[in-house]
């Protein structure tokens, strides 16, 4: 036999709606309730079982939306802490952005005073490098004048002797020429004498022929003296 339950549905689904149930939710809920109340609880104990197990379930709903709420406060306490936490970061970043702003532009200083006096010395060094090699250079040059000139000197030197010599066998040359020309003119007259004896000497021979021939009366002619040089080239 059933008996109708004294159970306030409305009043059911406005505590799950305040614990956090959706109103679907609750009235699901409720619906689901009442069917198992209708259908199981029939006594009197039963449903004194039925208020007290509602009576339960109302208070564990009522310690579920008191844990809700203390969830809500430590969700609302770490917002809070969330925002602070970030504002002290924020804080942090921009201090640490500032300090790290002034290091970068004192570190750039130091590097543009420390470019400066390195190009400052290099310039120094480049400028006594410069006087230093300038001054090699001229003194390599000097030694290579001074060189030059004792070069020159040497050169000419020794021109002016091979000029001596060759002047010296140029005149003995011309000596020896003028000997051989001697020479060659003294043969030459010898050969012409010779060549005038034989010549006279052949004309004789023919007189003697002509007057075997035919004589006649030929006066003696003195003998001619021959030059010692015609004897030499005529002896054998």
């Amino acid at each position: 036999m059933n008996h109708a339950v004294a159970f306030d549905t409305h009043a059911y689904v406005k505590k799950l709606v305040s614990t956090g149930f959706t109103e679907e939710q609750a009235e699901t809920q409720m619906r689901l309730l009442s069917e198992v109340l209708d259908a199981q609880l029939s006594t009197k104990a039963d449903l004194a079982k039925v208020d007290a197990r509602v009576l339960e379930l109302t208070r564990d709903i009522e310690l579920i939306r008191q844990n809700t709420e203390l969830v809500r406060k430590d969700i609302k306490a770490l917002d809070v802490k969330i925002e602070t936490t970030r504002a002290e970061l924020k804080k942090d970043i921009e201090s640490t952005r500032a300090e790290f702003g002034a290091k970068i532009e004192s570190t750039k200083a130091e590097l543009s005073a420390k470019i400066e006096s390195t190009r400052a010395e290099l310039k120094k060094d480049i400028e006594s490098t410069r006087a230093e090699l300038k001054k090699d250079i001229e003194s390599t040059r000097a030694e290579l004048n001074a060189k030059i000139e004792s070069t020159k000197a040497e050169l000419n030197a020794k021109i002016e002797s091979t000029k001596a010599e060759l002047k010296k066998d140029i005149e003995s040359t011309r000596a020896d020429l003028k000997r051989d020309l001697k020479e060659l003119e003294l043969r030459m007259i010898i050969k012409m004498g010779a060549m005038i004896l034989a010549a006279i000497l052949s004309a004789t021979g023919v007189l003697v022929t002509a007057q075997r021939l035919w004589p006649i009366p030929i006066q003696s002619v003195s003998s001619v003296p021959v030059a010692p040089e015609i004897q030499r080239s005529s002896a054998p």
